[in-house]
């Protein structure tokens, strides 16, 4: 019996050894972290702090402001971006003359928006570009503020989502979380623009509904099939910024996953 117990804990031992994560001849299996872990980093994960990276230029004459008493816009054609886990208000104000072409505005995949609303809030990250075209606001006696909204994931698994508190009547059947966060910076973080890169050319991963972040509370929710990539890209977000880093069954189930968003 002695005999049969250390063969035994000797089989484990090299069963263990064949699912490690740095394999000594270089090669790779489904248990291999093909993208690291950033949950070290300042602002990421349960870390307090502003996440570093490049700041980002907006055009002459674009001011970025806040309408914290704004009524949220549910209409499509102000929901932008790539991921719906939540939505931050953006509103613009373009100061060139009347008559003038509109000024467009990248914000980059990677952006990130800080949350300032003195809650231990999640941060917010872009995952793919936008584009927003802003028209002159001088052509009428005040000044027109153009409001839109941006769909973003999450950098923070344990901290609140932006809308757990919404019981206003505009804002309590959405994911919004109205003027809680502001612009950061670009994300220098090797790990994420990794995993950022395999959102890019996925055109049909564009926000093109809307959903009721509170239906997932009750006792029968069952998720819909159009918000499951959603919900695996924030897994793969999480599994970095929370977790050991993304395991290579998990990114190549990810990668087969966006070939039908292409």
């Amino acid at each position: 019996m002695k005999w049969s117990g250390m063969f035994l804990l000797l089989a484990f031992s090299c069963l263990a050894c064949s699912k490690s994560n740095n394999a000594q001849d270089g090669s790779t299996n489904d248990y291999t972290i093909l993208i690291g872990s950033s949950k070290e980093e300042v602002g990421i994960g349960v870390n307090d702090g502003v996440p570093e990276g490049t700041t980002i230029t907006v055009p002459p004459g674009i001011e970025v402001v806040r309408r914290p008493t704004h009524q949220f816009d549910p209409s499509l054609d102000k929901l932008n971006g790539h991921m719906n886990t939540f939505y931050t208000d953006l509103h613009l104000v373009n100061n060139a003359a009347c008559g003038t072409a509109p000024v467009a505005i990248h914000l980059p995949k990677g952006l990130v928006f800080v949350n300032r609303s003195g809650a231990r809030m999640q941060h917010g990250l872009l995952i793919s570009d936008v584009v927003i075209l802003v028209p002159p606001s001088t052509c009428t006696n005040s000044k027109d503020t153009l409001t839109v909204y941006l769909g973003l994931a999450c950098l923070n698994k344990t901290k609140g989502l932006p809308w757990e508190e919404n019981w206003e009547p505009d804002t309590r059947e959405y994911a919004i979380g109205k003027d809680m966060h502001g612009i950061g910076k670009i994300t220098n973080d090797a790990n994420l623009l990794k995993l950022l890169k395999l959102f890019e050319n996925k055109p049909r991963l564009k926000l093109s509904r809307h959903f009721n972040p509170f239906e997932a509370l009750e006792d029968d929710y069952v998720m819909p099939e159009w918000m499951e990539i959603y919900d695996e890209i924030q897994s793969a977000i999480w599994a970095i910024t929370d977790g050991p880093g993304l395991l290579k069954k998990e990114h190549d189930k990810l990668v087969l996953r966006l070939k039908e968003y292409q």
